[in-house]
């Protein structure tokens, strides 16, 4: 007969002794029960309007170009997105968004990357030979701020890495051949993945037993390394600068300079005061983990690099854990973690049942709390059931505009026309020597709109090259080549008001 135990409800029964199997049906009824919850608030979002950047209309249009032969080209961009990322991984998903459409790639996402937890579960269990601490971080990294926030700021390929790399590191750990796979798998998604197993490859170097495959990860990572930065994305970019450099043109003029003023001046360079808030705002990851990546070290200095490199951008969202740039390190993190939890049990003979019957709680704890504490306190939205108070004219302007048709839309408001060749963001309404048809935006909204935004606006409205054929409840449709003067000026009004508390909003 079954223990009564192992019937029970798994989260009752969280650090009570279970078998293998057990516990790897909890971690999975959680990862299960996670990845449904999330898909359907994400979908939820997306339905009523309240997707939160142009992401997911980018993502969006290159999947469907994907689809059609059209290689990494979108309208948001007048070169080739491959000038900014590789991403082989965007023709796996190109059939889902192709059968299923966007709520079926959200669903994926959950999906996929709920599936970590497995892997974090049968990895930390191996190195702490613990099911309790398997299941801990099992659930720690379900809850961990950068996967809970990052699969609803639409989706993202950073994401959907995380759970490859992890798979990696278990494989790697194992020694089987599955390693190579899901590594790659994890560059295919989000090519700096390749530079954090490259470090790993150097620090296995310096382990006797570990040198040839570490020599080869090394020499692999490396490799596809200098194909993507160095021969590919040269070539789509031609002549351009390198992207998002202004984030770290402060550091120096080239990649080159920059890494020479790290090392000339380390300590200043971390003493500027965006790098303090970067820090700070790193420190979430490890809290995350119970703070027991600091007992094992070593085993986080693969991802060191990358959390440099977050750290030194002048951009704040590279370094806010709730956004997919540090995903690479997430999987380092929980290794290192997993590890520091072993080495504490290590350390005292006398403690080692209290660390291995309450250790477990307390990583728990300290996952659930900062989880609600996002939820609460850092949310991406404020309001996470809100429904726009112009929903209905937000559907009927979308039923207004040719499926074919250019179109400029706000960023909220573009992953619903992803299906076009055109989309740009409001106030452009060019790409190319293409103009766009139709401009759409909703005027209650100004998360994304300084004052320059309302100027831009009113400018093309009283231009006289585009006409409102809607207006109702802020949302204000134009069309090009249509004059409705009445329309105009309930506009050109309403956009002066706004414009005026954007300015007072700036000051």
């Amino acid at each position: 007969m079954n223990d009564p135990r192992q019937m029970g409800n798994c989260f009752s029964v969280f650090f009570h002794p279970l078998s293998r199997a057990s516990s790897l049906r909890c971690v999975g009824l959680w990862a299960l029960v996670w990845a449904l919850a999330f898909a359907a608030y994400s979908s939820f979002l997306h339905e009523v309007f309240r997707s939160s950047s142009l992401d997911m209309a980018l993502h969006s249009q290159l999947l469907r170009n994907l689809a059609q032969g059209q290689f990494m080209r979108t309208s948001f961009l007048l070169h080739s997105f491959a000038a900014n990322h590789i991403w082989p991984g965007l023709y796996l998903l190109a059939p889902i968004h192709q059968w299923l459409g966007i709520h079926g790639l959200l669903a994926l996402q959950c999906l996929v990357v709920a599936s970590g937890a497995l892997a974090a579960y049968e990895l930390s269990r191996d190195i702490t030979n613990s099911e309790a601490w398997g299941r801990a971080f099992g659930l720690a990294y379900l809850l961990q701020p950068t996967l809970s926030a990052g699969v609803l700021f639409d989706y993202h390929l950073e994401l959907f890495s995380v759970p490859f790399a992890l798979f990696a590191l278990l494989g790697l750990r194992r020694h089987r051949l599955w390693f190579w796979p899901c590594m790659m798998l994890s560059w295919c998604f989000y090519e700096i993945n390749a530079a954090v197993f490259f470090f790993l490859g150097v620090g296995l170097l310096f382990r006797p037993h570990r040198r040839r495959i570490g020599c080869l990860l090394a020499v692999s990572s490396l490799t596809y390394l200098a194909i993507v930065f160095f021969v590919l994305m040269p070539h789509f970019r031609g002549s351009l600068a390198v992207p998002h450099w202004e984030r770290y043109a402060h550091l120096g003029n080239t990649p080159a300079g920059a890494i020479a003023t790290v090392l000339a001046h380390p300590f200043q360079t971390l003493a500027d005061g965006a790098a303090v808030k970067a820090l700070g705002q790193l420190r979430y990851l490890f809290i995350a983990l119970g703070c027991l990546s600091f007992f094992s070290l070593k085993h986080l200095l693969p991802a060191v690099p990358l959390l440099l490199a977050l750290v030194l951008s002048q951009c704040s969202m590279n370094s806010d854990v709730r956004f997919g740039y540090v995903a690479p390190a997430l999987p380092f993190l929980l290794l290192s973690a997993a590890h520091g939890a072993a080495a504490l049990e290590r350390r005292s003979d006398r403690r080692k049942r209290f660390l291995r019957t309450r250790g477990p709680y307390v990583l728990a704890a300290c996952s659930v709390l900062l989880f609600a504490y996002f939820q609460i306190e850092e949310p991406l939205r404020s309001e996470p059931f809100r429904l726009r108070p112009n929903l209905a004219e937000l559907r009927q302007a979308r039923d207004l505009i040719p499926p074919a048709a250019g179109l400029s839309a706000d960023n909220h408001l573009g992953a619903h026309f992803a299906d076009r060749d055109i989309l740009l963001v409001t106030p452009a309404t060019r790409y190319g020597s293409h103009a766009v048809e139709f401009v759409l935006t909703d005027l209650n909204e100004t998360e994304f709109k300084d004052p320059h935004w309302w100027v831009s606006m009113r400018k093309l409205l009283a231009g006289g090259n585009f006409g409102p054929v809607f207006l109702s409840r802020d949302v204000l449709l134009l069309q090009r080549g249509i004059r409705n003067e009445a329309l105009t000026e309930l506009a050109l009004n309403r956009m002066a008001e706004q414009t005026l508390l954007a300015q007072e909003k700036a000051r």
